[in-house]
């Protein structure tokens, strides 16, 4: 188990650094006349590691925690994120434990919920036997809550009583601040 988890960590740490910010640079919307839309007065950049919480609600139930690597961009009414997340989900009806990592990425504009899609990789299991498990997300959300479903394709079956689908709640909780990005002038 203490060997699942250094491994999942480690893989966090290589994808965050080799991971590449790629939401666009906004500096000089302001000298081409699109400051009133994402300008310095409105446009906010997050970079952070926060903890993701979930519910599954789809038989058999199961809450998970994890541990994300994200970077956010918000604008007037919008907004947009990606992220790496490596965490633990529990099955209590089975009494599994599932450690995953998934890659994610989540937007909405004006309001109006927007689109969630991720890939994720988990390993059931209740310390004997285990399922691999990669399953595929989409759904819809605010950046930071999402609704997603998920088709889980088993690349082992020693588990047979999991359910091919997923239908997840999750919410990003920023807990590490980096220092928020700012514009070529410095304000």
């Amino acid at each position: 188990m203490r060997t699942t988890f250094v491994f999942i960590f480690l893989l966090l740490g290589c994808v965050t650094f080799t991971q590449s910010d790629s939401l666009p640079d906004l500096a000089g919307f302001e000298q081409r006349g699109l400051h009133r839309r994402m300008g310095d007065r409105f446009l906010q950049r997050e970079k952070s590691f926060g903890l993701v919480a979930e519910a599954q609600m789809l038989r058999p139930f199961a809450a998970g925690i994890g541990i994300s690597r994200a970077n956010f961009v918000y604008g007037e009414g919008s907004g947009r994120g990606s992220g790496v997340t490596a965490g633990t989900l529990f099955l209590p009806e089975h009494n599994l434990y599932a450690p995953y990592i998934s890659v994610w990425r989540s937007s909405n504009t004006f309001i109006i919920f927007g689109f969630y899609a991720g890939l994720r990789t988990l390993y059931y299991t209740d310390g004997k036997q285990g399922s691999l498990a990669f399953r595929p997300e989409i759904g819809f959300g605010m950046v930071k809550l999402n609704l997603h479903y998920g088709l889980q394709l088993y690349l082992t079956d020693e588990l047979p009583h999991l359910s091919r689908h997923s239908l997840t709640l999750s919410y990003y909780i920023t807990t590490i601040p980096w220092k928020r990005s700012k514009g070529e002038d410095g304000k």
